[in-house]
């Protein structure tokens, strides 16, 4: 695997250092073995001289992904980071008598501004071990213990300090009364500064911003405080420019906007680095020469700004098309894209608009024929998941454009939508049976005007809705609903008819044990899936639905994984309970197993036990899970507090916990640390014989997965690897694609055409 990176790495690297304990220096493609420097040579004595450095010349170099998830070596110089911490001592104030604190990582750039500036003042600087930052608590006795002046945080680090700090009450925790928090890189909740300011009244919070490309921050905010120590501001602004640094604010012709209007943001000055390392064509785009000045460069953000009437500049959002949708990184692009191939319609713009509730929903423009909304949302069903369908389409007779023809986003027309107001004429509920549990589905779904045809899953059903329904069904009586009715039964006339029908003593005694999500009642393959941690059938929905109808796709029902009662503790324990969901299938229909993370352990021992008995799978798909050995991201997750895992799912794979409450959110972090500690209980001890396929995302944020994915093949011989787009959530974001991959790898094996 190790061979593979090196062509990639030879792009962007004048020297390669492997690592890899295996590597051989006969392996090396002739073309690379001048620039790959192998582990031997590392402690190789040689002479060499330092060239002399200039205030132009590169300092360092750190990598940052932006929106498009590739990383990015961006080089700063000299000149750009004496400036700003020269900024940071003079206008900020740091002087000698200053202690900072070092709480964050040293290859977060915003570092720089607590961890450098002591150097130019000779101010202290306070080292927490980066194993102590992940417990809040630690941290603020030692802000406390330490007497820390000056500390620069994220707005969401904040939060987590402000939390812990109103959980611990009324315990005397000192701190110093001058201390000003320096916080950047996210958009700052005032309500986080009040609650800090309510046990730290004399404190000040500065708000900085600036992108990795011109040199940790090129604005400041001074944030104000009322007479009574509070935050009023109902948006706090990024401010004005930081020390040898111009900002501007243009439209679409490479005009200044006028105060008030939306424009993007460029930065010009001493701050703009040098550009990405060996990245030309980035460079040619993000770095333009200015329309006042062709001698200056300016860096263009690609953020949304508008200047205030007192000079200060207010962040609104993101130029580019992606759209940051309760957690899910959605490209509109692509929804507008499967809206096009709809024969009647022309033209079409997807945009984030605020329903009546104000919560963010997506609104798709369209130009063509008169179509319903209910075939748009079908049409784009078929393609794309649940998530990314409208809440709304608006037909126009045409597109709004500017006077150079482009499309004008700001022209398109206010359109209402109510919050969760169903439309459509969908079937009234009648009987006092369908209207009780029409509205217990509509307070579930927090909708109103529900049919009682609707479909569950078509209108905003999710995996933790429907553990809500079930919850709510059984609190109302309804004791035999479970997540296996939510999925059989998605309607609430199908379940009415059901109930109905157990309670006139004709219905049977089913297993729960089993959930089908789609296929035909003669399969002519059926694929077993297995949850990631915390996860249960429903996460398989939209997947199971891109999959070939003569397939039955089934999912386990777990204790803890969408079945009541406590999740057992170890994989042992799990595979035999899904071994006994599988006992009664032995028609000869080929079986396929699928894992995802934690459900990839699961279903290698379920096909090692399996094979044991002579009732070998035919296949063993391994989606995101870590190789054996591979440790690293789940001890991580072991040796963090619960709000550390909070804060890193929500920054890293965009989990949105808002949703929510407290006791689903204590529950979910409970099974996270059962799961968790049931994989680093696990051992690997035999080797499946079945074809097997490991899948990983390129974009895989837990980078093992992709290096170490050949160990895979020490247990499991007849494995094939596969990297496809997306990163550890591909079944979210890059669902049609693993679909695709699935089916062609069953198809492979169970003699089936994908």
């Amino acid at each position: 695997s190790w061979l593979g990176q090196l062509p990639r790495a030879a792009e962007h690297a004048a020297h390669i250092l492997v690592m890899n304990p295996d590597a051989r220096e006969e392996d090396i493609p002739v073309g690379l073995k001048d620039r790959v420097v192998m582990p031997e040579e590392i402690y190789r004595e040689r002479e060499f001289s330092l060239s002399e450095q200039a205030v132009g010349d590169p300092v360092y170099m750190i990598y940052t992904s932006g929106s498009t998830g590739k990383p990015k070596g961006t080089k700063i110089s000299h000149r750009n980071i004496v400036n700003f911490l020269t900024w940071v001592k003079e206008e900020v104030g740091i002087s000698r008598d200053e202690r900072c604190a070092f709480v964050t990582s040293y290859a977060f750039d915003m570092t720089m501004t607590s961890n450098w500036t002591p150097f130019l003042c000779g101010a202290s600087l306070h080292v927490l071990p980066e194993e102590k930052t992940r417990d809040v608590n630690t941290l603020l006795r030692f802000i406390s213990e330490q007497g820390i002046t000056f500390l620069n945080v994220t707005p969401s680090h904040l939060s987590l300090l402000a939390g812990a700090r109103e959980y611990l009450g009324d315990i005397d925790l000192p701190m110093r009364e001058d201390m000003r928090i320096m916080l950047g890189g996210e958009v700052i909740s005032t309500q986080d500064l009040n609650l800090w300011l309510r046990y730290y009244p004399g404190h000040n919070f500065i708000n900085e911003y600036g992108p990795t490309e011109t040199t940790v921050a090129s604005t400041w905010f001074p944030i104000p405080k009322e007479a009574d120590n509070s935050v009023t501001l109902p948006v706090v602004p990024i401010g004005k420019p930081v020390y040898n640094t111009q900002v501007y604010v243009l439209n679409g012709f490479g005009e200044h906007s006028m105060p008030g209007v939306p424009g993007e943001l460029y930065i010009g000055g001493e701050g703009v680095s040098l550009g990405y390392h060996n990245r030309p064509e980035k460079n040619a785009v993000a770095f333009v020469p200015s329309p006042f000045n062709p001698e200056e460069t300016l860096y263009r953000t690609g953020d949304v700004v508008r200047m205030r009437e007192d000079g200060n500049i207010e962040f609104l959002g993101r130029e580019d098309h992606q759209i940051n949708l309760r957690g899910y990184r959605i490209e509109a692009g692509e929804i507008e894209s499967a809206l096009r191939e709809h024969p009647d319609i022309i033209e079409s713009v997807v945009v984030p608009r605020k329903d009546t509730s104000g919560s963010l929903v997506l609104v798709a423009f369209h130009t063509g024929n008169k179509v319903d909304s209910a075939v748009l949302r079908a049409h784009l069903s078929a393609s794309l998941p649940e998530y990314m369908i409208p809440a709304h389409f608006e037909r126009l007779e045409a597109m709004p454009c500017t006077s150079s023809g482009k499309l004008d986003k700001n022209g398109l027309p206010e359109v209402r939508i109510e919050a969760g107001k169903r439309s459509g004429g969908g079937v009234p509920p009648v009987t006092d049976i369908e209207k009780r549990v029409t509205h217990i589905w509509e307070e579930v779904l927090g909708i109103t005007g529900l049919g009682v045809t609707d479909n569950f899953w078509d209108v905003g059903g999710d995996s933790l809705k429907a553990m809500r329904l079930i919850v709510r069904m059984k609190k109302e009586g309804f004791i035999d609903f479970s997540l296996r009715e939510a999925f059989a039964y998605q309607t609430v006339a199908s379940i009415v008819e059901r109930l109905q029908y157990d309670h006139d003593g004709k219905g049977q005694e089913e297993s729960a044990g089993l959930v089908v999500l789609s296929g035909s009642a003669s399969p002519k393959v059926r694929l077993y899936c297995l949850p990631y941690a915390c996860g249960n059938p429903a996460m398989y929905r939209d997947f199971s639905s891109l999959l070939p109808e003569e397939y039955m796709v089934l999912a386990a029902n777990l204790p803890g994984h969408g079945k009541p009662g406590d999740p057992p503790g170890s994989i042992g324990e799990i595979a035999d309970l899904c071994l006994a969901q599988l006992a009664h299938l032995h028609d000869g229909v080929p079986l396929v197993l699928l894992g995802y993370s934690f459900g990839g352990y699961l279903a290698y021992e379920v096909a090692r036990k399996l094979e044991e008995q002579d009732k070998a799978p035919a296949g063993l798909i391994l989606v995101a899970c870590p190789p054996p050995g591979v440790t690293g991201g789940l001890t991580a997750i072991r040796d963090s507090t619960d709000e550390e895992v909070v804060r890193f799912s929500r920054e890293v794979y965009n989990y949105d916990f808002s949703a929510m409450t407290p006791r689903e959110r204590e529950e979910y972090m409970r099974t996270l640390r059962v799961d968790t500690a049931a994989m680093l209980d696990f051992s690997f001890t035999g080797t499946i014989a079945a074809p097997a396929l490991a899948v990983v995302g390129e974009d895989e944020e837990e980078k093992e997965l992709l290096s170490m994915a050949g160990k895979w093949s020490g247990v499991c011989p007849n494995v094939r690897h596969c990297r496809t787009g997306g990163a550890h959530m591909l079944i979210k974001t890059h669902t049609g694609l693993l679909a695709d991959k699935v089916s062609e790898f069953i198809g492979s094996v169970a003699g089936q055409k994908g």
